[in-house]
């Protein structure tokens, strides 16, 4: 196990044993007061973990960086559930066992490990646990690639008040919105609250606890740590699909603590993604597409069996670093982009959808939309490759021919009337698969994978699934950041009684 070393170096004052820096900080920032447990976060992770933690009877007190807490809460919608009574209302049968042996399909991770196993275990009383505190559940989904059976359960608020409002309508703890935690508070050489600093005033002071719950969210909007951990992603202009608070704000603080990382790439970056011309640079708009197409290259070739807009392993390959989406007729016609929930008008309503032509006029450099292939051929560059390359694609299309990359071709695919359009997919960095090191109690490790007393983390900071195991990635990834929340808060509430 690696030490957490993705945004800055240990700090001078660093144990050499341990690379923790336990400089004792509580006579530089005066404690207002202490309590039990503090969770620093208001997602789904750290709403879970605020809200088990009192219901363990403790006392907490809850940070949150922004000035309106639980954004991330309302941005999650489906949570992963295994053998619920809600697929059993639909005769859907599942298990855990089931679940388990689809698990290395799905994410790559084997599905008998203890993370996994506990996460998909805990996943239906995970679900009753939110419904016990006012959420509802809608439609049962199935995604393409996560198995044979329907485990996405989509979760569904009223319109008021918020979904943080109503999972926090029985917490009786403090919360301090508009305030960072910025350090670890050290005290005889063990770790014993935070520092904090109020964004809007700058003041600064100091917090005691027993215990430390970290749900602060994943890191994918600050491009030098994820170019520490994944180089590749962040050569190919990636775009950012995750919350607009995604900068790893607790790296520092797990730096200094010494903790370690497990699997720190596995970020979960899709190819759906262009620029979206309305916003500043880096954010996204996602491409909506039911129609058969092509992935090519700078040159206008096909490099790949193309078949999985959620795999991002093509762009990685591909020549010259460009990757272009080709669709053609009324598919691609009635094709669509919708901006991520976090860039929706006062972050309120439904998602604003838009058509390619829609796009097309907004000036995109990412999207063209042409009458015949070779005036698309022309508009992107991609020239007489491109032309060449559909010819031969189409012929092997009509005629149910084998495919050099292995795609399975059949008539249906066959691109070959107006309106022709290319869009210039980028990787859209959507979420952290892997993060700080823990244990399937939600314990933070450190770099040789011993437990780092009072200290805990949930959610995207600890790649969703504690002790790991999410792989490559998976959907409905917010289950795993509320189980894991009540196992790291419920533990924080009864190791902190015993200190």
């Amino acid at each position: 196990m690696l030490p957490l070393l993705l945004a800055c170096d240990p700090p001078d004052s660093a144990d050499p044993s341990t690379g923790r820096d336990t400089s004792d900080t509580s006579e530089s920032a005066a404690v207002d007061t202490t309590t039990d447990v503090i969770i620093v976060g208001s997602g789904p992770a750290g709403v879970a973990a605020a809200l088990s933690a009192t219901e363990a009877g403790a006392e907490v007190i809850l940070f949150e960086r922004d000035e309106i807490p639980g954004i991330g809460v309302r941005l999650a919608g489906l949570a992963l559930g295994v053998n619920t009574s809600w697929q059993a209302a639909e005769g859907i049968e599942d298990s855990v066992a089931l679940a388990a042996s689809e698990w290395p399909m799905i994410t790559g991770e084997p599905g008998d490990e203890p993370g996994v196993q506990g996460f998909l275990t805990e996943s239906a009383d995970t679900i009753t646990w939110l419904v016990g505190h006012g959420a509802q559940v809608g439609d049962l989904m199935l995604a393409v690639g996560e198995g044979t059976v329907p485990r996405l359960h989509m979760l569904v608020w009223p319109d008021a008040p918020t979904p943080y409002e109503i999972l926090m309508t029985d917490f009786s703890g403090e919360v301090r919105a508009g305030v960072e935690v910025t350090e670890p508070l050290f005290v005889d050489g063990a770790l014993a609250g935070v520092r904090w600093r109020n964004v809007l005033t700058g003041e600064e002071g100091a917090t005691g606890a027993a215990a430390v719950v970290l749900a602060s969210g994943g890191f994918l909007r600050d491009l030098d740590a994820v170019s520490a951990v994944r180089p590749d992603l962040t050569a190919r202009e990636p775009l950012f699909e995750t919350n607009l608070g995604s900068f790893g704000s607790t790296l520092p603080f797990l730096t200094q603590v010494g903790a370690g990382r497990s699997t720190p790439e596995a970020i979960g970056a899709y190819l759906h993604a262009i620029q979206d011309p309305r916003e500043p640079e880096g954010e996204a708009l996602l491409l909506q597409l039911g129609s058969p197409y092509i992935l090519v290259g700078a040159d206008g070739r096909r490099f790949t069996s193309d078949t999985n807009l959620g795999d991002f392993g093509p762009i990685l390959d591909a020549p010259e670093g460009d990757l272009w989406l080709i669709a053609a007729g009324s598919g691609a016609a009635a094709a669509g982009f919708s901006a991520p929930a976090y860039n929706w008008s006062g972050n309120t309503g439904e998602p604003e959808s838009l058509s390619i032509d829609d796009v097309a006029g907004l000036g995109s450099e990412d999207v063209f939309v042409a009458d015949t292939l070779e005036e698309l051929a022309a508009l992107t560059g991609l020239g007489t490759g491109l032309v060449e390359e559909v010819d031969e694609f189409d012929a092997r299309a009509a005629a149910g021919a084998s495919d050099p990359f292995g795609r399975i071709l059949s008539v249906n695919d066959v691109l070959s009337s107006p309106p022709w359009v290319a869009v210039n997919v980028h990787p859209g960095l959507a979420k952290n698969f892997g993060g700080v090191a823990t244990d399937v109690s939600g314990h933070v490790l450190d770099a040789d994978g011993a437990v780092i007393p009072g200290l805990y983390a949930a959610g995207e900071v600890a790649g969703m699934i504690l002790a790991g195991g999410s792989g490559t990635g998976f959907s409905g990834s917010v289950g795993a950041c509320y189980q894991g929340g009540r196992a790291a808060g419920t533990t924080a509430a009864a190791e902190a009684a015993l200190r």
